[in-house]
């Protein structure tokens, strides 16, 4: 037996099987780094792909509410200025420096400015949360209180009139001192209605033009100005 040749027939196959493990090693090497770059390709196209995906969102995003915030704004303006022709409307009804009977075009006046600021929040009630939809009401209820009070002034004020003039023509020739007290004679006190009407006017310029500030104050918090 010829060891030298079995020897060499031994370090031959090992050498070339270490070969084939070695190529063999190096072709699977080289392929999962090609799979691994054509993974990591994908994966960065996808990445790219859901990237500018998002931005779009976020554009879109931007663009909506951005726009929901200056509609927001604009609504916030219109129910500023809205409560601001309420005050006016009623201070101009409640003013003491005007005719003594009814005056229907101021009492259309205030009841149109009290409608539109009611159509107004009812529109757009979805911008604000309820609580500030509440005090708007309020004030809109306050508003619809004193022009019902106004009105039910100047009915009073109207009818005593009228029984002051049938009661100068039913005394007209009664001395002064056989004239009943004008009072006494119509059960009412003539002073009342007078009375009334400064109370309401005055409170008018608190109730209402406190309300009005209440709701600057509430919409710069809205607007984040305060």
């Amino acid at each position: 037996m010829n060891w030298n040749n079995i020897l060499t027939f031994f370090i031959s196959a090992s050498a070339i099987t270490g070969a084939f493990v070695y190529i063999g090693k190096r072709i699977v090497d080289k392929s999962l780094d090609i799979a691994l770059e054509k993974y990591k390709s994908t994966l960065a196209l996808e990445l790219e792909t859901h990237k500018k995906q998002l931005d779009k969102v976020l554009v879109e995003h931007q663009i909506k509410f951005g726009k929901l915030h200056q509609d927001r704004l604009d609504v916030i303006k219109l129910i500023h200025n809205k409560l601001y022709d309420l005050e006016k409307a009623l201070r101009h009804l409640t003013t003491i420096s005007q005719k003594e009977e009814r005056d229907l075009e101021r009492e259309n006046y205030a009841i149109n400015e009290l409608e539109n600021l009611k159509d107004l929040l009812e529109i757009n009630q979805i911008y604000f949360n309820e609580e500030v939809c509440n005090r708007i009401e309020d004030t809109v209820n306050e508003g619809e209180r004193f022009l019902s009070e106004m009105i039910s002034i100047k009915n009073r004020e109207t009818r005593i009139k009228e029984k002051f003039e049938k009661y100068n023509k039913e005394f007209a020739n009664s001395s002064a001192q056989s004239k009943p007290i004008f009072n006494d004679w119509i059960g009412e006190d003539t002073v009342i209605p007078f009375n009334d009407w400064v109370c309401l006017e005055l409170e008018v310029r608190m109730k209402i033009k406190k309300a009005r500030f209440e709701m600057t104050n509430e919409f710069r918090k809205l607007i984040g100005v305060d």
